[in-house]
């Protein structure tokens, strides 16, 4: 994967804001408060972690990540001093998680910075700032790539793309974020089934979207999580190298966000249909279905984790055998022989 990602330009923030910058030392904490996504620790985790998308809803209210970084980086650079921060940004751009950035075009822009600006400047030159920003929003995942996925045709998330594949897979994402589920949350009118490990990190990036349907009475949603008590729970919370209580805290933190959820629906009016359960089988795939749409993303079996490479299927009633139908029995299955956490009303 060439040039910048998500990921990239996190860590080129972080080079210009975080350790030995002359207005103190500011952690990660700070670095998410100072980006306003206190309540959305977890997406700015996966950036780090697994270059997700900037998050487009916070405290239900539309969130524009370019504003934010562009305001944040220039305050640490400018606090930082020309020198140091060019010094930071090309050390970033050696580490093995940002090399892939480390372009050409970069590095004119940055030698251009430095050449404009002079060695000891403190200040930003305005032709500088507004290249480097340019190159950095226009580049990264969701300042270009996910930009052009959502100026899509979006008949596209109903109808899917004209399959070719005699299973009905219609489509692959390189980066489950690009399967834009808070789109497909909403735009569900009966069924959203939803199959996970524990799905905390999943959970939380989706929560406006998940409470918005959940104040629909016309919606079923079925949710099914890994059993801490299964055979495969320790074992698998040992290989992916997260204490198995660890790990149960964090499925005991997702019923708990559902619970809330759901009062919170009911507080309101009539809420969707909730059936919430654990089941004991193959954490093998997490599975996610919104009416005639089913996608899959398969568990990394490699460590480090490898790239989560997800998949959709639809529902095609010409054909016998389809990958939808096949992933919906598993699912079925894993509802039906759960046992309730939740029940639904």
């Amino acid at each position: 994967m060439a040039g910048m990602t998500n990921l990239a330009a996190l860590m080129l923030l972080k080079a210009v804001s975080i350790e030995e910058t002359s207005n103190g030392s500011l952690t990660w904490n700070q670095l998410c408060r100072e980006l306003k996504l206190d309540s959305c620790r977890s997406a700015f985790s996966n950036i780090h972690k697994r270059n997700s998308n900037w998050p487009e809803i916070v405290n239900g209210e539309p969130y524009d990540w370019r504003i934010e970084y562009k305001a944040v980086f220039r305050k640490h650079f400018e606090a930082r001093g020309t020198a140091s921060s060019l010094k930071r940004i090309r050390g970033v751009l050696r580490t093995k998680q940002a090399k892939h950035a480390a372009t050409p075009e970069l590095e004119r822009i940055l030698s251009f910075i430095e050449k404009e600006c002079g060695s000891q400047a403190n200040s930003l030159d305005s032709r500088g700032a507004d290249t480097l920003f340019d190159y950095i929003l226009r580049n990264a995942e969701s300042g270009g790539k996910a930009l052009s996925l959502a100026k899509r045709d979006d008949s596209k998330l109903d109808k899917g793309l004209a399959p070719d594949d005699a299973v009905g897979i219609v489509e692959t994402f390189w980066n489950p974020t690009e399967v834009r589920y808070g789109e497909r949350i909403s735009k569900a009118r009966e069924h959203i089934d939803i199959v996970h490990f524990h799905g905390l990190s999943w959970t939380n990036t989706n929560r406006e979207f998940l409470q918005k349907q959940l104040s629909n009475p016309d919606i079923e949603v079925r949710v099914a999580l890994l059993d801490p008590e299964s055979p495969f729970f320790a074992p698998y919370a040992d290989f992916i190298d997260i204490n198995p209580d660890v790990l149960k805290s964090k499925y005991i933190e997702v019923v708990g966000i559902w619970k809330k959820m759901l009062k919170e629906a009911n507080a309101v009016g009539n809420s969707a249909k909730l059936n919430l359960v654990k089941y004991q089988g193959f954490p093998a795939k997490s599975m996610y279905r919104f009416d005639n749409d089913l996608i899959v993303t398969p568990t990394t079996n490699a460590k480090p984790k490898s790239q989560f490479i997800a998949y959709r299927c639809i529902k095609k009633t010409d054909l016998e055998n389809t990958a939808y139908e096949a992933y919906l029995k598993e699912i079925e299955w894993a509802l039906s022989s759960g046992t309730e956490v939740i029940g639904a009303h």
